[in-house]
């Protein structure tokens, strides 16, 4: 999502990715590694004219927060928590008015 973003920037919008997730990597394929995952979003971030920032929201009580952090750190996003079902439109409100 973030590279195709950046990809189609556009320089007076706010070009942000929310990613919202329990945590789990549910792809058969495996997908990326964190570590290739952490590779692309700082190959990402080196382009300082074109910022697409990853904000995370984790859903849940078994989300590695941590790592969530870790990819919004990287990234120039916010981390959220939603470990409650009814919390869930704040959190999300809060991670795309935070941005603006």
């Amino acid at each position: 999502a973030q590279k195709s973003l950046l990809d189609n920037y556009q320089k007076d919008a706010v070009n942000l990715v929310v990613v919202m997730t329990d945590g789990k990597n549910d792809d058969p394929t495996g997908g990326l590694t964190f570590d290739q995952l952490k590779q692309q979003l700082t190959k990402n971030a080196a382009d300082a004219s074109k910022q697409v920032s990853v904000t995370t929201v984790g859903l849940g009580e078994q989300v590695d927060y941590e790592i969530l952090q870790e990819i919004s750190r990287i990234s120039g996003g916010l981390a959220f928590e939603s470990r409650e079902a009814f919390d869930i439109n704040q959190v999300l409100l809060s991670a795309v008015f935070s941005q603006s």
